[in-house]
């Protein structure tokens, strides 16, 4: 190798020469020990040897390969053993339970072959349809949680770990499963999920390494309901986080959105009016009643359902117009084109958001005529055409 050639790095290598030998879903190569496939990478490229066995980059990636190894250890002891699997409990965001985890737990049960009876799905709010064939068995945490209940439990989590994402086991998920009463399981704990695509959202690992390890599917469309819904509308969901804070400016933008396409055809407002995460809802009943050509949501669901009859209209709905993060997540998985809107652009990770589209690409790649769609969009600045054809904004 000449010194004017660029070469690559250790990473570019390895999941370069795995997806070859791999042919994308076999990990054996993964597993591999560091110190043999670091000898492959200074055999084959790094002719210079700069990269040594006593470096800190050797250490790090040394350190860094082990947990994903033990983590990949630890799924296939569950998958081996012939007791029941609890999937969960998920009590996090909405928007990585959509992206992630289920394309994860799908994966898992697909790539060790297990049944599908072996499975228990613990989720809340109805989302028993996400789960598609997996949740054969469901428990929802709000059959044993009332929303204050909730609510001070997932702070203690926060407080606890920091956030809401769930890196390991706590006395919440301890106390979700004494009040189940489940015996003889393997637990298989969204942690694990977290371990495995953390190297990924720090931009460490590529985007290849969560592709491989999660399974694109669309969702099942909800069971009707008696719901009166318009033959045509969109769905709107806006409420405040980081990359959409409470302003003025961004209140005026929700509500200046909704006459908009209220001026257009019928809008459905997912406003719920519970108190269950730390998120602010906004456009609520008021708007509702002030503009003719809009309906709240907020009737037609409580605690135990709110996601599923949100789900449903979702499903039903020509377009999703909302927030960026967390539930703008869904449409697409519907084959639902989706516009969500951000005014803190260095709030947010970008690696979601693409991550977002390139599940897209694979969905519509699997099931050909899939239609979903995904564009975030900087409330900001003007929109002067639709980001999507025959979709008027």
């Amino acid at each position: 190798m000449s010194e004017m050639q660029v070469q690559p790095s250790f990473w570019t290598w390895f999941f370069t020469k795995a997806k070859r030998l791999t042919k994308l879903r076999h990990t054996r190569y993964w597993r591999r020990p560091i110190a043999s496939l670091m000898e492959d990478y200074l055999r084959e490229v790094d002719t210079t040897r700069r990269l040594t066995t006593s470096s800190p980059s050797y250490q790090k990636l040394g350190d860094i390969m082990e947990k994903v190894a033990a983590i990949d250890r630890q799924l296939e002891q569950i998958a081996s053993s012939s007791r029941p699997i609890v999937a969960g409990p998920w009590t996090s965001e909405v928007g990585f339970e959509n992206l992630y985890w289920i394309p994860f737990l799908k994966w898992f049960q697909q790539h060790f072959q297990i049944s599908l009876d072996r499975f228990i799905v613990f989720s809340r709010g109805g989302t028993r349809e996400w789960y598609g064939d997996l949740a054969n068995r469901y428990f929802d945490l709000f059959d044993y949680f009332s929303a204050e209940e909730f609510r001070e439990w997932s702070q203690r989590h926060r407080e606890l770990i920091g956030g809401q994402k769930q890196t390991r086991l706590t006395e919440f998920d301890e106390e979700i499963l004494r009040r189940a009463r489940l015996t003889e399981y393997e637990l298989l704990h969204p942690s694990l999920m977290y371990g495995t695509f953390r190297y990924c959202w720090k931009g460490t690992f590529p985007l290849y390494h969560a592709d491989v390890r999660t399974v694109a599917s669309p969702m099942v469309i909800p069971a009707s309901r008696s719901i009166d819904l318009p033959k045509e509308f969109v769905a709107v969901k806006f409420y405040f986080s980081q990359c959409f804070p409470e302003t003025a400016e961004n209140a005026e933008f929700c509500k200046r959105t909704v006459r908009e396409l209220a001026s257009k055809g019928p809008v459905v407002l997912l406003h719920t009016g519970l108190k269950i995460d730390d998120h602010g809802e906004l456009l609520g009943e008021e708007i509702a009643q002030e503009l003719p050509n809009v309906i709240s949501a907020k009737s037609w669901m409580s605690l135990s359902d709110n996601l599923a009859v949100q789900s449903y209209v979702v499903s039903r709905a020509k377009l999703f117009v909302g927030t960026y993060g967390g539930f703008s997540y869904l449409g697409p998985f519907y084959g639902l084109p989706s516009i969500c809107f951000y005014s803190e652009r260095e709030s947010f990770v970008r690696y979601h958001l693409d991550f977002m589209n390139g599940m897209i690409s694979r969905l519509k790649e699997a099931f050909p005529g899939h239609r979903g769609e995904f564009v975030a969009l900087n409330a900001r600045l003007p929109l002067h055409i639709s980001p999507f054809p025959g979709v008027s904004l």
